[in-house]
């Protein structure tokens, strides 16, 4: 399956990213790409709006980890929102869950803001 990513502006420094199908070995780099540019863009939240995600492999787990260590270092933070139960079980298996935050949905991520 396809991954469509799909922006929003929030304001300022806040992005949410809509992903709708699947972060797999073939469309990982989509997603990786776009988080390089919302780092070297300065963005100091980026919300992963995950309620249409219906996979995410290993690869994409991957992706999501690398920001979530880059956003550390430049006082950013990445927000997974709304996890389906599938997603969340392959993050916990991993003990990924307890790492990145997560919140219900975006209103939620939003307000976990630095």
């Amino acid at each position: 399956m396809a991954l469509k990513l799909e922006e929003q502006k929030v304001d300022e420094g806040k992005r949410v990213l809509k992903l709708v199908g699947s972060v797999d070995q073939n469309t990982y780099e989509r997603l990786e790409d776009y988080l390089t540019k919302a780092f070297e863009q300065g963005f100091q939240i980026v919300v992963l709006d995950c309620s249409e995600l219906t996979y995410m492999s290993s690869a994409g787990i991957g992706v999501v980890l690398w920001a979530f260590s880059r956003s550390r270092k430049l006082n950013a933070k990445v927000v997974m929102a709304g996890v389906c139960k599938g997603v969340l079980h392959s993050l916990a298996v991993l003990g990924v869950e307890k790492l990145i935050p997560m919140a219900p949905d975006v209103a939620e991520a939003l307000k976990l803001a630095p």
